[in-house]
């Protein structure tokens, strides 16, 4: 079990009040985040990998390189070696119009999981 330091004993509360429950809610607030941002990389640490940040997808057989146009980083990826490099993957205009409506998406769905409450917990 985690103990509270000593001196943590010592400090008084802003309310007077003990401070246990607050301890217990971000002791639970921390591991959700923790397991939220393992779920995040095991969705990011793939797609970069395979969107064309290591090598040009011209050096992919004519198969991947169709399947890599499905992952949204690569329009990202792409946009960016463009600005450093002058040298793209992806048109431009394609990879910006690609990355906006990827924008577009991912905030649609968050405004319907605010809207609608989609898992929330009361």
């Amino acid at each position: 079990a985690h103990r509270a330091p000593v001196a943590d004993g010592l400090l008084p509360a802003a309310d007077g009040g003990d401070l246990r429950p607050a301890r217990l809610h971000h002791r639970h607030l921390g591991r959700r985040l923790r397991e939220a941002a393992d779920g995040a990389a095991a969705i990011i640490t793939p797609l970069s990998f395979l969107g064309g940040s290591f090598y040009s997808l011209s050096m992919l057989p004519p198969f991947w390189r169709t399947l890599t146009m499905f992952n949204p980083l690569v329009y990202l990826i792409s946009a960016f070696r463009w600005a450093f490099f002058d040298i793209a993957d992806v048109p431009v205009g394609i990879s910006l119009l690609a990355t906006l409506a990827f924008l577009v998406v991912c905030l649609a769905i968050g405004g319907w999981i605010f809207r609608t409450g989609y898992r929330l917990k009361t």
